[in-house]
């Protein structure tokens, strides 16, 4: 069946790239933007402006990560249809979709929010309660795709 094939490799993509670019907004971009004084010569830039840019990095983030729920769901339904549900594999979409939900709809739009008060509002506790959780909800996200491509990639069929 060449549709089943080619869905297999477009859904391992979509996951690949989602997971991939927001290890690289984690754990490359940001140390890069939160330290761009260091790299611009006599910059200037505040935390709160190089916040407001990594902000806009993870907005941009957002549309891969909405990409990956919508072939999640996409791929669950598939699978109800062609009656091929594995327990282990659907428990680990629906921690993605409940992740990745969170992370898009809940937690980025709250701290963008919050930015758009001005650098006061991002040095409260509430603020820094909003980023340690989206990062955990986003960890959770990372984890369950990684589990899922692996799976995907050493699967049979």
């Amino acid at each position: 069946m060449p549709y089943f094939t080619y869905w297999k490799a477009l859904y391992i993509l979509i996951l690949g790239i989602a997971l991939g670019a927001g290890i690289f907004a984690g754990a490359m971009t940001a140390p890069v933007v939160f330290h761009a004084n260091d790299y611009i010569p006599g910059g200037t830039l505040n935390h709160y402006q190089m916040g407001s840019l990594m902000s806009e990095l993870f907005a941009r983030l957002n549309i891969l990560l909405i990409l990956s729920l919508v072939a999640i769901l996409i791929e669950e339904v598939r699978k109800v249809v062609m009656k091929e549900r594995s327990g282990f594999e659907s428990l680990s979409a629906i921690v993605m979709l409940i992740s990745g939900t969170l992370f898009a709809f809940y937690y980025v739009p709250a701290i963008l929010g919050l930015q758009a008060q001005g650098p006061e509002a991002t040095v409260t506790e509430e603020f820094a309660n909003l980023h340690d959780a989206s990062e955990l909800w986003f960890k959770v996200y990372a984890l369950f795709a990684t589990v899922v491509i692996v799976k995907r990639l050493l699967a049979k069929n």
